[in-house]
């Protein structure tokens, strides 16, 4: 696992994405960003959490967050409208960094499936 501040300081580089990568879940793929930071902080389970919940938030866009507080984590998915439609602690959670936003998005372009980018890539 790279170091947290070499993981932060590497993802403000990510800006659009040329290649998609495949999830476990074939209905998901990752931006570039979002590959680098599943390798980088070992945080494969976080696209792994995804599938039984993104369904709440029909074929569109949601936003996910993963942060800590008093020393929990909490997983939240918000629909396009900032509505909530998951909030689940994660009991076991060895994330390097203080949190992390990453946008889910439905794309017909990309073969029907759920895209996961960065923020700054979308």
């Amino acid at each position: 696992m790279e170091s947290p501040e070499a993981i932060q300081s590497k993802l403000k580089t990510f800006h659009g994405s040329q290649a998609l990568y495949p999830c476990l879940n074939p209905n998901f793929v990752m931006s570039e960003g979002v590959h680098y930071l599943t390798e980088a902080a070992e945080c494969d389970w976080l696209m792994d959490a995804l599938p039984p919940y993104i369904g709440r938030c029909g074929k569109g866009l949601c936003l996910l967050e993963l942060q800590q507080e008093k020393g929990k984590w909490r997983l939240t998915i918000t629909d396009r409208n900032g509505k909530l439609q998951v909030s689940e602690p994660i009991i076991h959670c060895s994330f390097p960094l203080p949190g992390i936003k990453l946008r889910i998005e439905w794309s017909e372009l990309s073969g029907n499936r759920w895209v996961v980018y960065l923020p700054s890539e979308s």
